[in-house]
């Protein structure tokens, strides 16, 4: 709190607490107009955008009542641009009074503060809006789903017609055909199951990496249709999807989830075995601008990684930002039947040699 405002606070109680938050102590109880000073002082004096008047039961006594609305009129009156929120047990009947005079109520001091936290949030996507691009053709003009859950390969090429970056890949529903897919990317090469009924495919004996060569590609198809028969015979199985292995870089998660009042909210965080660990995560609600994924990436704990953390290489996080625009952009395209994307693992390669998605599970509402 600035120092005018703290001086004037002090000068009708000199024990009081005058950084933020401020507290007028019990004091308040017997010169109840110190709510009115201390309230005035830190959105005159202090700016704040937001004030909190946090009065736990004392709020219940009709004389608080009284001066509770009396202070939220005058506030309103005088700070009609900021927001007030009271924290205090309350009947109905003057929860409805605060409320008609434009201030919340919360009983639960946590749940008016993460309100505001999430006013703020969004206070700051709307300060960002204005910098959004103009969306692209493709789109303008939709995309339409098929209702249920995608298998990779299915979700990888849709997404990469829509400007996704992913990985290389080719399907095959024999050993015959997966050999020759290998040879044809290029060993070393990854392998897995490919199923929509499946998302984790290790669980069941459906990956295998670093194939060296045609023996071993052959070796690996049998070895993950085989496991995927016995650990999940009612699954439906379209065979095997290979890739190149994919060296270095740093892994992200990238996803969509359609929130039934916000629409589609985008993620970010930091990705393959890491993400439930570390829970490391920035959200925006779609479609997403440039600078807002750029804001998304600077959030992470763990955003050093993408920076070239202890002389590692800077990774591209340009194409990163890229990514998570494109990504948005589906997801507004594609409206209300998309219900999820998840891109777990999504490399970012070293500056200049972009990014991919290694993986990708699409559910669509029936």
């Amino acid at each position: 709190l600035p120092q005018p405002a703290r001086e004037r606070i002090l000068a009708r109680v000199p024990f009081a607490a005058t950084l933020n938050p401020v507290d007028v102590t019990g004091q308040v109880t017997a010169e109840i107009d110190l709510l009115e000073v201390a309230a005035d002082a830190m959105l005159r004096e202090g700016g704040y955008g937001a004030l909190l008047i946090f009065l736990a039961a004392a709020g219940l006594t009709p004389a608080m009542q009284d001066i509770q609305t009396k202070l939220a009129r005058e506030l309103r009156r005088a700070f009609p641009g900021r927001l007030v929120m009271f924290s205090t047990l309350a009947d109905p009947a003057q929860q409805r009074a605060l409320e008609e005079l434009g201030c919340l109520t919360f009983p639960d001091p946590s749940r008016a503060i993460r309100v505001l936290a999430a006013l703020n949030f969004f206070g700051a996507q709307a300060a960002c809006a204005g910098q959004a691009p103009a969306t692209p053709p493709a789109a303008q003009a939709g995309v339409a789903l098929r209702a249920g859950a995608y298998n990779e390969a299915d979700a990888l090429e849709l997404l990469a017609a829509h400007g996704v970056p992913t990985v290389p890949l080719r399907r095959a529903r024999s050993r015959e055909e997966a050999v020759a897919c290998a040879g044809e990317l290029g060993f070393p090469v990854a392998m897995k199951v490919l199923s929509s009924a499946i998302t984790h495919k290790s669980d069941v004996g459906g990956v295998a990496l670093d194939i060296a060569d045609a023996a071993q590609a052959g070796a690996a198809c049998d070895r993950i249709l085989a496991a995927v028969r016995r650990a999940a015979p009612d699954a439906p199985v379209d065979g095997v999807l290979l890739a190149p292995m994919v060296r270095g870089g740093v892994e992200c998660i990238l996803g969509v989830h359609r929130d039934p009042v916000l629409g589609h909210i985008v993620m970010l965080g930091s990705g393959g075995v890491n993400v439930e660990l570390l829970r490391d995560v920035a959200f925006r609600v779609a479609p997403v601008s440039l600078a807002e994924a750029r804001g998304m990436i600077d959030e992470l704990k763990t955003g050093a990684l993408l920076r070239g953390f202890r002389g590692a290489p800077k990774a591209d996080v340009e194409a990163l930002a890229q990514a998570i625009v494109r990504l948005s952009e589906f997801a507004v395209a594609a409206g209300e039947s998309l219900q999820s994307i998840d891109l777990n693992p999504f490399v970012v390669l070293p500056e200049g040699q972009g990014a991919a998605a290694l993986d990708a599970v699409l559910l669509v509402n029936g």
